[in-house]
């Protein structure tokens, strides 16, 4: 069964929910022989958008997406990078950083469906055929789901810092539920970074930050438009 592939940031936050995103199996406890596990956070009620196949489109493309908050013990570090094109298909490389933890993975994206259709783990220069489940279960892990988005509250516009790049954003606010608790569900974009949102959270009434998705870096390796400095 394929599965379509999508800018992890707007997985889930990025869109009205924080959605996008994940449940808490460990990473080290995955490798190409376990089965996926399915999220135990029921995905929100709002209107989740998958981000488009074309945000990443070009070999070189790249973006470092950063998980963290209360929903999981340690935060996670995730790299997407288009490192080649051919036959109709995107090659992409992921890389989970979770602590000392480090696992790399290559999909092959049908272009125009932007449907994976095979998975394989990077050991060094080897490439292991693993399961699209198993794929989907480390994107899992950088998700979570509010249980429903009731409504707007605000929207904002700014001036954001990605890196050491200032981009001009809009900040909109939604009341959302967490289980039985209120929360406030805070999305930011940019049209200066096409197919990326700079930053999701979920903040509980208490000032507890449940969940936060955040777009370190997005560029282009093999040109000049990268938005912060990789080192």
């Amino acid at each position: 069964m394929t599965r379509k592939w999508i800018a992890i940031v707007s997985v889930s936050v990025l869109a009205a929910a924080c959605g996008g995103a994940p449940s808490n199996p460990t990473h080290t406890a995955l490798d190409t022989k376990v089965e996926a596990k399915k999220p135990k956070v029921k995905k929100a009620k709002a209107e989740v958008k998958e981000e488009a196949p074309a945000a990443m489109s070009q070999v070189g493309d790249f973006a470092v997406h950063r998980f963290s908050g209360s929903f999981r013990k340690t935060p996670i570090v995730l790299t997407e990078e288009v490192v080649a094109k051919a036959d109709g298909k995107l090659v992409i490389d992921y890389t989970f950083e979770e602590g000392d933890s480090k696992i790399r993975l290559r999909t092959w994206n049908e272009i125009d469906s932007g449907l994976v259709v095979k998975v394989a783990k990077l050991e060094g220069e080897n490439e292991v055929e693993m399961g699209i489940d198993a794929f989907d279960a480390l994107i899992a892990e950088t998700i979570f789901s509010a249980d429903a988005n009731e409504k707007i509250l605000a929207k904002e516009e700014s001036t954001c810092l990605v890196g050491t790049r200032e981009v001009d954003c809009e900040q909109t606010r939604y009341q959302v539920r967490v289980g039985d608790a209120a929360a406030t569900l805070s999305v930011t974009r940019s049209k200066s970074l096409l197919g990326h949102d700079l930053s999701g959270e979920i903040i509980s009434e208490k000032g507890e930050v449940i969940y936060r998705a955040e777009l370190l870096e997005a560029g282009n390796e093999q040109s000049s438009t990268s938005v912060a400095s990789r080192h």
